[in-house]
Order: C-alpha cells, then sequence, then structure tokens
C-alpha cells in the first residue's frame, strides 16, 4: 500500500514536469528518470509521458513518443490510444 502511494506521487510530479517541458531535452530529462527508479516498466508511470509527448505541437517530441511507445516493454491500451490520437 505505502508503495503504491509512493510511485503514484512521484508519477504525478512526474506528470506535472513533463507537462510543463518546453524542449525535447527537459522530456529526455523525465523520461531518464523514470528509467533510472525502475517505472519505465510501469505503464501507469509512462503512459502520461507518453501522453505529454504524443499530443504536444512541438514535432521533435512526437518523434520522441514514438520511441518510447517502440521501447515499452507493457504497453497498454491507453498507451495504444495515446498513439492512434
Amino acid at each position: 500500500m505505502i508503495q503504491k502511494t509512493v510511485t503514484g506521487n512521484k508519477t504525478k510530479a512526474l506528470i506535472s514536469l513533463a507537462q510543463k517541458c518546453k524542449t525535447l531535452n527537459q522530456l529526455k530529462q523525465i523520461h531518464a528518470h523514470l528509467l533510472k527508479t525502475f517505472l519505465s516498466g510501469n505503464p501507469l508511470a509512462i503512459g502520461p509521458l507518453l501522453s505529454v509527448a504524443a499530443v504536444s505541437k512541438i514535432p521533435s517530441f512526437f518523434s520522441y513518443a514514438r520511441l518510447i511507445f517502440k521501447h515499452s516493454s507493457h504497453r497498454n491500451a491507453f498507451m495504444y490510444n495515446t498513439m492512434i490520437r
């Protein structure tokens, strides 16, 4: 239970940061943090990052979203729908 709360809080903080990204390097730093903290295997953590990247008006963000999706080992319906949008 405590682990879920900690993971949930980290995920919310990372989503908030991802939404404020102005450059691809900033988005990559958040993704790197997910990789280092082992949250990258958690679709609930990586999905929102993917969503922010995919719906951005910055073309390089969408290209990066495709890479995130391609290398995600645990894809869920949310991630597929995000990429279809």
